[in-house]
């Protein structure tokens, strides 16, 4: 899109696409729930796996990791192809606007109320009635398509006597609120002095889906409401659509590559993604073990 284009200026669309979209779609807590039950070994029948676990977060991280400065290097060149000169795609001034893409991140990231001119849009620029009639209007088809998805699930539920219908139709319902609270403890993000360098925000998110969806897990592998239809789909909407929505591995690895960024030679990025994953893992273990070993 070009700068001025009215959908620039529309922030509730940014913000939906990468808390909503890229936070709920990279989920930590289900990712953290998979290495736990295979490290508990109760429900697996190849018992204990500690050696796999240990892969998969390994492997989690890097490919993490990797996709994001992909994703960061595509965008920036599809940016400069757009709007740069020859000279400025040189590879001197795509090291610049990475420094750049990266400051005006970390702001948005660890200071989301500060006046950063670079993380604003240009706001020379006007809102007028048509621009905002724009936005509007490319909102209709996103809320169309969501009520449309409601609808269908709601009507296959009620018509099907299925799990996977009935969570669906709670899954809609349920998850946004997971990705709200995940907005609101971002407040915690911000830092306040050099020694206050963790995302707090980010991790307690985290951390809480873990445990809800550890819960959700060890009640499910004990088939204690297999029975009842709802019941089961209401776990399935806790562990996916809550937990899920609420916990975020893209942001998690954002911040990582940020603070590495901004603490070069410090090992803090790697204290903050390998904390949360022994975190998560050491919760995750304790509140499913107590859920599938209680009475």
């Amino acid at each position: 899109l070009r700068r001025d284009h009215p959908m620039q200026k529309d922030d509730v669309f940014h913000s939906s696409l990468g808390v909503g979209f890229c936070g709920s779609l990279t989920t930590f807590a289900s990712w953290n729930t998979q290495m736990i039950v295979m490290l508990d070994g109760s429900f697996c029948e190849l018992g204990s796996q500690v050696g796999t676990v240990i892969f998969g977060y390994f492997l989690g991280l890097i490919a993490a990791m990797a996709g994001f400065v992909i994703g960061r290097h595509f965008g920036l060149w599809l940016y400069l192809r757009k709007h740069a000169t020859p000279t400025q795609r040189s590879s001197m001034a795509l090291k610049e606007e990475m420094e750049r893409a990266s400051m005006v991140d970390e702001e948005r990231i660890l200071h989301p109320d500060h006046d950063n001119e670079e993380s604003k849009v240009d706001e020379n620029v006007v809102m007028t009635y048509r621009d905002e009639l724009t936005i509007f209007l490319h909102r209709i088809p996103k809320l169309l398509i969501a009520l449309a998805l409601f609808i269908g699930f709601l009507y296959a539920a009620t018509q099907k006597d299925m799990q996977f219908y009935k969570g669906m139709t709670l899954l809609c319902l349920l998850a946004p609120f997971g990705s709200l609270i995940r907005w609101n403890l971002a407040d915690f993000n911000v830092r306040k002095n050099d020694n206050d360098w963790v995302p707090w925000g980010t991790f307690c998110a985290n951390m809480c889906a873990v445990t809800i969806a550890a819960i959700a897990t060890g009640i499910n592998d004990r088939r204690l409401f297999h029975s009842s239809p709802w019941l089961s789909g209401l776990i399935f909407c806790l562990n996916t659509g809550l937990a899920g929505s609420m916990s975020t591995v893209s942001s998690m690895i954002k911040e990582t590559a940020i603070l590495e960024e901004r603490h070069i030679g410090i090992e803090k990025s790697y204290r903050y993604a390998l904390g949360t994953c022994f975190a998560g893992i050491a919760l995750g273990l304790a509140v499913y073990a107590i859920t599938i070993r209680a009475v």
